[in-house]
């Protein structure tokens, strides 16, 4: 019997040029400022080419560059500490569709930065569970083969990241309920 060749991977090109809105995204929702975004972004993927030889060119490259973004971000997090910088951004990367109205692309700013800010109140190894399983909508096997974490860990921090969530959006109210 014949043993099969293995796969090559697909260009780093064209990984990188799939990938880039993803991985913005997902770096954007771990809490990196927008001014930061880019450069992060863009460590994420000088990691990933430099690693890309041990890219299993049989899976999918979305959750190996997520494993590597909560890398980056989590040493981009200790940095800014030590620099005393802030971390929350200034501005929402998420966009708007055009075709919408304005009333439409204010709720969903809105929205959208309460989300962040919200976010932002959960602890990094929280924050990338929930990100990764609730709105990037991985499972737990996946979301443990990214962070490398047990499933009973991934487990405890999905819960406490939710409590603690459902705590920042009582406590902060609708908008209009604010004076």
């Amino acid at each position: 019997m014949a043993a099969t060749a293995p796969s090559a991977p697909p260009p780093f090109d064209a990984v990188y040029e799939n990938e880039l809105e993803a991985v913005w995204r997902y770096v954007r929702r771990l809490g990196v400022a927008e001014r930061d975004l880019e450069d992060v972004v863009h460590d994420v993927f000088v990691v990933a080419h430099r690693q890309y030889d041990t890219f299993d060119p049989d899976a999918s490259p979305r959750p190996w560059l997520f494993g590597i973004a909560f890398r980056v971000v989590s040493h981009h997090h200790r940095r800014t500490r030590v620099r005393g910088e802030t971390l929350a951004g200034d501005d929402s990367d998420l966009a708007v569709d055009p075709q919408v109205g304005p009333e439409a692309a204010l709720e969903h700013k809105q929205a959208t930065d309460r989300l962040q800010a919200a976010l932002e109140g959960l602890p990094l190894e929280q924050r990338a569970v929930f990100v990764l399983h609730d709105i990037e909508e991985r499972s737990i096997p996946e979301v443990e083969a990214i962070l490398q974490v047990s499933t009973s860990t991934l487990y405890s921090r999905l819960r406490l990241a939710r409590q603690r969530l459902a705590r920042i959006w009582r406590r902060a109210g609708t908008p209009g309920d604010r004076p």
